[in-house]
């Protein structure tokens, strides 16, 4: 997804919410480890 992003000129931008909102990326150590698997400059964290 990042790379298709980048071909049109954007960024996927993630954003960690508390446990009470969502189970996925709660903390920034969690976006920080999923951006570095996901390897490219397109994927940022808010």
């Amino acid at each position: 997804m990042a790379k298709r992003a980048a071909g049109h000129g954007i960024y996927l931008n993630l954003e960690p919410l508390n446990r009470f909102e969502t189970y996925f990326l709660n903390t920034m150590a969690q976006a920080c480890a999923y951006c570095d698997l996901v390897d490219h400059p397109a994927c940022r964290i808010m």
